[in-house]
């Protein structure tokens, strides 16, 4: 999980014996969120569970995004079903024939249609083993669910699907309750729970829901889909498959599911959800759920370098077909559909983003030499991926137009930026020196200028350069100080506000640092004292000219 794999613990593949990774992952899961029970014996090899010619598979996947007449519609419930299905006949070897898809169907239209696919594996796979998946997007709360304008009792749709005889019966839910801008899916202040005993829990049945107690099931606009099925089809589509040999398995698939929407849902205004696991399997824990490898029209893309890599169909308007979190001193091959995506990399710097064509049957390598190269600055300004502000440190040096007849004015400045995609706030501390000597009318002496200011920018990139105009505000504390030999001139101190217009243009260079140039135009209001003690005001434009160096992040 990218910067977490803290809320779900995954055992290493390589190192720990699979009877003994099994356990350790479940019981550590159980610990960790209350809402796994456990009812394993040894693990029966997991190869016959694949084979098409063994193993009949069947599928019944809801989507609903209209739930009661009162409740909000869904935008992705129906869309998340479309592609779970896709994925499943494409990946899973489930057969057309095998598959129904349901789109807003009523409570009724459920019931008939897991009864019927019931019937058809009693009839048809006698002494062969079989598998039924059933897949439910939409509304939801701890009692029921909500599709087509009726209500569905979850106890009812477990009950269907437990009685079915399948060999291996598997539940997804993805329904919770509601709210807004990310809409958590369901109608009411109780979640969906899972009931925890296991006594009287049906053996070879497994239950995957998107929460557990107390939370909600959210659906997202960035990725067109609910947090949980767009995880969850990412795992079946190869990004799971931790031990690399083409297959991924249920154990793979959940534990890549939870980990990622515990992520992805960490910075929603509704909380984290957590995905709960819930099975009595008998050994076959472990079964193959979708083969990537040999799916038919796939090839392989091999990921070496470490980041987030996002990729869309076809443009960057397309969905989202797949995810994968790279670490470092690791690689990971994925399998995809050959034709063109449009790419997101990211990286602790900045973001990469490009087209990348992926051929048949080959194994392609990813080329970051293709891609454009984003800084995060850009990104933000872009307003476009999940990062919505940026930071900036930076240390100028320059020139400032004097005053008071004083030579110099060599200007330094510290300044800190926060970048958003519609304005650049800079906050700023500088410090200006002059001199003079003494003349007719003029005492010798030194002038200090420390200044406190606030620029407001509008920020323009072209390609690796940053053009930007903007109004500055500040004041600036004036020190005088003079070298008469009888000391008889005290220091005289003053404060100056000042308002001014700036330019700037900055270059980006590579790790987040770049370089910037800026003119600018200030006037300042400053009252003066004659020697004769006579005050007047004063308001010189002033200009300044001055080169920076700072990185972003």
């Amino acid at each position: 999980m990218r910067r977490e794999d803290r809320a779900v613990c995954s055992a290493n593949a390589r190192s720990v014996p699979k009877l003994g990774r099994a356990r350790l992952f479940f019981a550590l899961l159980a610990v960790w969120g209350g809402a796994v029970e456990l009812g394993m014996a040894t693990p029966a090899s997991a190869d016959a569970w694949y084979d098409a010619g063994e193993v009949q598979r069947y599928a019944v996947i809801i989507g609903a995004n209209r739930g009661r007449p009162s409740d909000t519609p869904l935008r992705y419930a129906v869309r998340d079903a479309r592609r779970m299905a896709a994925v499943l006949k494409r990946y899973g070897d489930l057969p057309e024939a095998n598959t129904v898809l349901l789109e807003e169907p009523n409570a009724k239209r459920i019931h008939d249609t897991i009864l019927r696919q019931r019937a058809r594996i009693k009839q048809e796979t006698r002494g062969r083993r079989s598998l039924l998946v059933v897949y439910y997007s939409g509304h939801g709360d701890s009692r029921a669910l909500y599709s087509g304008g009726t209500e569905l009792a979850w106890r009812d749709l477990e009950a269907w699907v437990g009685a079915s005889s399948a060999d291996l019966r598997i539940l997804v839910l993805d329904a919770c309750r509601s709210g807004a801008v990310t809409r958590v899916k369901g109608t009411r202040a109780r979640p969906l729970r899972i009931p925890h005993q296991v006594r009287g829990f049906p053996e070879g049945f497994a239950v995957l829901s998107s929460t557990t107690a107390g939370e909600d099931a959210q659906e997202s606009d960035e990725l067109r889909a609910s947090f949980f099925t767009h995880h969850f089809l990412s795992a079946l589509r190869g990004v799971a498959d931790n031990n690399r040999d083409g297959f991924v398995t249920l154990e793979e698939a959940y534990r890549y599911t939870a980990n990622r929407t515990v992520w992805s849902s960490a910075a929603t205004v509704s909380g984290i959800q957590h995905p709960t696991y819930r099975y009595q399997l008998r050994g076959r824990s472990s079964v193959r759920l979708t083969r990537v490898r040999r799916a038919r029209g796939n090839a392989t893309l091999v990921l070496d370098r470490p980041g987030q890599y996002v990729f869309f169909e076809d443009d960057r308007d397309g969905l989202v077909a797949i995810e994968a979190q790279i670490v470092r001193g690791r690689s990971r091959e994925l399998w995809l559909p050959a034709g063109n995506y449009f790419v997101r990399v990211r990286d602790a710097k900045r973001l990469y983003e490009g087209t990348v064509r992926i051929r048949d049957a080959t194994t392609n390598e990813f080329r970051f030499d293709d891609l454009e190269r984003v800084e995060y600055a850009q990104l933000v300004r872009k307003g476009d991926g999940t990062r919505r502000q940026s930071f900036a440190l930076s240390v100028w040096g320059g020139y400032l137009l004097p005053i008071f007849g004083y030579r110099g004015s060599p200007q330094g400045a510290f300044m800190g930026s926060w970048v958003t995609s519609a304005i650049t706030v800079d906050a700023e501390f500088s410090f200006a020196y002059g001199w003079r000597d003494e003349t007719d009318t003029e005492l010798a002496g030194q002038l200090f200028e420390p200044a406190l200011s606030v620029c407001v920018r509008k920020v323009f990139d072209v390609g690796q350069f940053s053009l930007s105009f903007g109004a500055r505000a500040g004041a600036a504390f004036l020190i005088q100080r003079f070298d008469a030999a009888d000391r008889l001139a005290p220091t005289r101190r003053a404060v100056a506000p000042f308002l001014g217009l700036l330019l700037r243009a900055d270059v980006r260079l590579p790790r987040g640092w770049f370089l910037g140039w800026e003119p600018a135009l200030t006037v300042a209001t400053i009252r003066s004292t004659d020697g004769l003690g006579d005050s007047q005001r004063e308001n010189p434009l002033r200009f300044s000219g001055r080169m920076g160096f700072g990185t972003h992040w």
